[in-house]
């Protein structure tokens, strides 16, 4: 499967060695061999979702589907879709609600379409321009590969708590909640990743609750060698965007300054599939795709609602 997926992907061996060891289990896999050749698989991961956040014990359990993937050899036979079609059967007899993914090229949009697939989520593009002359705010930014290299695991699990209970309690229904395993695979594979506090923190005693935002970032330099920055990740500790800091409320524009003064850069891009909004927006990019598979109250009489869903591992 390891094989299949590096040479349908071409992603590295490091990246899937993280989500093998991660999520791999041999009852959310389903492959299909023909002889003695892997000719197609897909790997299942279980996620719950707040669906009311007033009564958290009400989740909706979803499955994601991840690595679809088939030998060239073999495609243009259905294989695929039968795969799934028997995975979505197994799916639904454990008590689950709802199947996503999210297509590795906008074309098999179509596809997934034909699957029963709807597109469930969004990706909200915008742009931060870099102003250093405005700096006013006071807020210290640190790496997370320093705590990943000082060996600092409980602060980090710390981290991924906080993250978590931001989703729970932050972020609008209905919301894929990560669980702590898949929140320290996100700061495991994103070791660029920063956390902002409005307060010096001695990384030897560090205190949770200076931590008012966390960012997970993916570095990009092109052909060119232009370094670049795209968030795919925002936390924090505020459903407004801004906190305070003692009588000052600090707004998100001055936490994206300090990223672009962290980086030594002058803009930075956001690619977040959640309803955080941030100077000029510049697109809209559909992202999951859902395909209920209960008779859920929030999928009665045929609705498709909008979820916020953010993986930060696809």
């Amino acid at each position: 499967m390891m094989r299949l997926w590096k040479g349908t992907f071409h992603d590295t061996d490091s990246y899937i060695s993280l989500v093998f060891n991660t999520y791999f289990k041999r009852d959310n896999v389903f492959v299909r061999y023909e002889g003695d050749t892997l000719s197609a698989a897909l790997l299942c991961v279980p996620y719950e979702f707040k669906i009311d956040s007033k009564n958290l014990n009400t989740p909706l359990n979803g499955m994601y589907l991840c690595g679809l993937a088939t030998r060239p050899e073999f495609r243009r036979r259905g294989i695929m879709a039968q795969l799934m079609n028997e995975a979505e059967e197994s799916i639904a007899a454990r008590g689950y609600d709802m199947t996503f993914l999210i297509p590795a090229d906008d074309h098999l949009r179509e596809y997934y379409k034909r699957m029963g697939y709807y597109n469930a989520s969004y990706k909200k593009i915008s742009t931060y321009i870099s102003n250093p002359g405005n700096r006013s705010s006071e807020l210290y930014i640190y790496a997370f590969r320093d705590l990943i290299q000082s060996g600092d695991t409980d602060f980090i699990r710390d981290i991924a708590t906080w993250c978590i209970n931001v989703e729970k309690h932050k972020f609008t229904d209905p919301c894929l909640i990560h669980s702590e395993r898949d929140m320290l695979a996100v700061i495991s594979e994103n070791e660029n990743s920063i956390f902002v506090s409005n307060e010096p923190i001695d990384l030897k005693y560090p205190i949770l609750t200076k931590v008012v935002s966390v960012v997970f970032p993916e570095i990009i330099v092109d052909s060119s060698g232009i370094f670049n920055v795209r968030i795919t990740g925002l936390y924090l500790n505020n459903e407004n965007y801004y906190f305070k800091s003692g009588s000052k409320e600090i707004k998100l524009e001055e936490i994206a300054e300090e990223i672009c003064h962290f980086y030594k850069i002058s803009k930075l891009e956001f690619d977040l599939a959640n309803k955080i909004k941030l100077g000029r927006r510049i697109g809209e990019n559909p992202y999951a795709m859902v395909k209920p598979i209960s008779n859920l109250q929030i999928f009665f009489n045929n609705k498709k609602p909008i979820f916020e869903i953010s993986l930060m591992l696809d």
